[in-house]
């Protein structure tokens, strides 16, 4: 099965590895600790028939540790890979300064979507990065299942909670978002004759 995988890599130095509790009903307790929320749900996830394709976000500054921080995930995910057995390729890296302008995002949104593979399925963590990853991941993401037929899958994100200004490792959470994915979607593609309508749609979407 052909996967892609896209994760934003953090800028600090000396990043922590958790044990992620799992929140809601897409995957069972990872007992290890990871550097990463997403390799949690990988070490579940990945079999020898899946083909995989690595996409990572680096904004370069802060501390600089970017690239130190890359080669921790793709270590970590090889790692897990060693008893899961699926190709994995050498990953592509998009890097880019931390100045927020239009033409950055413009960048960043071409380069994504012209690395998402026809009818992948797609997974995502967006737990590390500068605020504007999110929207930029949530609009590659929809015209890559518009126009390259993929298939958004989970959308991970690793919550962890502080206590006296260091993360509180009895408080690190693992979260599937990929429903406000669904949102998102949903929102642009409802035909409804009123704003009324369109919020029943949404009711509908998230009972069911």
């Amino acid at each position: 099965m052909e996967k892609i995988i896209i994760v934003t890599i953090p800028l600090k130095k000396q990043l922590e590895s958790l044990h992620y509790v799992p929140k809601g009903r897409f995957m069972n307790d990872y007992p290890h600790k990871v550097h990463y929320a997403i390799n949690a749900f990988l070490a579940q996830n990945l079999t020898k028939e899946d083909h995989v394709k690595v996409i990572l976000l680096l904004t370069e500054g802060g501390d600089n540790a970017g690239d130190e921080n890359a080669k921790i995930f793709i270590d970590e995910l090889n790692e897990i890979n060693a008893q899961c057995g699926a190709v994995i390729e050498k990953p592509e890296i998009i890097k880019s300064d931390f100045e927020l302008t239009d033409t950055k995002f413009h960048k960043i949104f071409l380069n994504l979507t012209k690395q998402i593979n026809y009818k992948a399925k797609i997974y995502v963590d967006f737990t590390f990065g500068h605020k504007a990853n999110p929207i930029l991941l949530m609009s590659a993401l929809e015209f890559a299942e518009k126009y390259h037929h993929s298939d958004v899958k989970n959308i991970i994100y690793g919550r962890v909670e502080f206590k006296d200004n260091k993360i509180n490792p009895d408080k690190a959470e693992i979260y599937d978002f990929s429903s406000l994915y669904g949102l998102f979607t949903l929102s642009n593609i409802v035909q409804a004759s009123s704003a009324e309508e369109h919020l029943q749609a949404i009711d509908t979407f998230f009972t069911m």
